[in-house]
């Protein structure tokens, strides 16, 4: 992964922990190299926290700070109350932001779609969402689930020694 800006590779081929934080020199060609769901999930799995946002029904924004799990293949997930602004904001739009990270001036936004998770789903990804996240409260009657699936990254390193910013379209 030299030149992209957020990871070196380990030699078995995945993105060592924490090496997002590692700056890495600028190449002035950050189209070539985009982001993976591999490495999007090991930069949610470090970062733990993220800022979800999505807008009401007369497109007023609303953004909480979250814990966060995500699954191996990039599924993002959060737990909230189950009468929380963004419940019912994702129950008329489903499209929402994510901010994943900001230490040392790093980041990844994402836009996908949200849905709250009940039933079976819940219960699958709601094990999921403990293991990562040690005071889940998925299973809480007063709580709710949700998984967020991106369909667009922004990765942004904003430290002057490795500046880089990588949109990736995921499909």
């Amino acid at each position: 992964m030299p030149g992209r800006g957020y990871g070196r590779s380990k030699p078995d081929g995945g993105v060592s922990p924490r090496s997002w934080l590692e700056p890495q020199p600028y190449t002035g060609d950050v189209s070539k190299d985009p982001m993976t769901r591999a490495e999007f999930v090991e930069f949610v799995r470090a970062a733990k926290l993220g800022v979800v946002a999505t807008v009401d029904a007369e497109g007023h924004p609303e953004a909480a700070l979250v814990d966060l799990a995500v699954t191996d293949h990039g599924e993002v997930l959060f737990d909230t109350k189950a009468a929380a602004r963004k419940v019912v904001n994702i129950g008329g739009n489903q499209r929402v932001a994510l901010v994943v990270g900001w230490a040392d001036r790093v980041s990844v936004q994402a836009e996908g779609d949200a849905e709250v998770l009940w039933g079976a789903e819940r219960e699958k990804y709601g094990r999921i969402h403990q293991e990562q996240v040690p005071k889940s409260r998925a299973f809480r009657e007063d709580f709710t689930l949700v998984k967020m699936v991106p369909t667009w990254l922004r990765y942004h390193d904003a430290r002057p020694e490795s500046f880089s910013i990588v949109e990736t379209p995921l499909v």
